[in-house]
């Protein structure tokens, strides 16, 4: 289960994780989300997602391209950037 923003401290969470082919990424505290990217564990940005609709912390994210494994996604919102770790599998 999710928890939401508590004490004032903004977290993310993606969901499920680990994940196959598609990941809900839900920011609390962080305002809308902006944009999202996927780094693999050599620092290199292998997807990157530019939200331009209104999300109120909700985003849907293809992952299908991205190869099993460990990942950070780092989620840029309009009041707080914060990075999570997931993983892929198949």
């Amino acid at each position: 289960m999710l928890e939401e923003e508590k004490d004032g401290v903004a977290n993310v969470r993606c969901s499920p994780n680990p994940a196959n082919d598609q990941i809900k990424v839900i920011g609390y505290g962080v305002g809308e989300i902006n944009a999202i990217a996927a780094t693999d564990v050599t620092g290199k940005t292998r997807q990157l997602h530019q939200i331009n609709s209104p999300n109120k912390g909700e985003v849907i994210c293809d992952v299908s391209k991205l190869q099993p494994g460990l990942w950070f996604l780092h989620v840029q919102g309009t009041e707080k950037d914060l990075t999570i770790k997931f993983s892929i599998i198949r």
